[in-house]
């Protein structure tokens, strides 16, 4: 904690207010909620994929957000880093504000995954990748990237396409085919994200759950060993 005067809870409710756009719904306590697109049921399910305990480990969240899960990691116990690259082009005024509020200690980088090997030394113990994986254009450069950061674990969400074959394929979305949004590049079917993962350098990659989003997308929970 950062011994910051506590907020009262309509203070706390004009700092939310006060941003334009929320993407995680984070609860900030006295029945303050950030107002998210991603509901609770889908944080409780990607949260079930993330260590219970993770006292006095490291932890990388890549493409953070709002940071609902780089605060989930830091109640866990770890020491946590968040990056984003704001490809969104919403800025990180959540990120900041849910940080403020919540007294956190998380450490916030803007920047682009592939430019961590010139800017963050080391590895972590655990890594997230949630929901970036179909947003690179080189989506097998960017898990080798974050395998050499890795020390033990890589948890990765993202959306899949359904095959009737286990022949590993991914789909290339040209435009905005995907959702509208053309920084969705790439839809690898469930075979293709596992082993993508063993070709960058993975030992033991198995899935953690599969589910379907509010738009009945294919997504997936993979979880990736060193």
């Amino acid at each position: 904690m950062t011994g910051r005067a506590t907020l009262t809870p309509q203070e706390k409710q004009r700092l939310v207010s006060a941003v334009p756009c929320w993407w995680h719904s984070i609860d900030l306590g006295d029945g303050v909620v950030t107002p998210g697109s991603i509901q609770p049921d889908i944080h409780r399910i990607l949260c079930s994929a993330i260590p219970a305990d993770l006292t006095g480990q490291t932890v990388l969240d890549v493409g953070a957000w709002d940071g609902y899960y780089s605060f989930e990691c830091e109640k866990r116990g770890a020491k946590v880093t968040a990056i984003d690259n704001n490809s969104h082009q919403r800025g990180h005024e959540g990120f900041h504000t849910a940080r403020r509020i919540l007294n956190s200690r998380v450490a916030f980088l803007e920047m682009d995954l592939f430019d961590l090997p010139k800017t963050i030394g080391g590895q972590f113990d655990v890594v997230l990748l949630f929901g970036v994986l179909y947003h690179l254009k080189h989506p097998l450069r960017g898990l080798e990237i974050l395998s050499s950061k890795t020390r033990k674990l890589l948890i990765v969400e993202s959306y899949y396409v359904r095959t009737l074959t286990n022949d590993p394929m991914m789909r290339f979305f040209p435009g905005a085919e995907l959702e509208g949004d053309p920084s969705n590049w790439w839809g690898p079917n469930i075979p293709c994200a596992l082993d993508m993962l063993r070709v960058a350098g993975f030992r033991r990659v198995r899935v953690h759950t599969a589910y379907a989003n509010r738009l009945k997308d294919g997504r997936v929970i993979v979880k990736a060993h060193k």
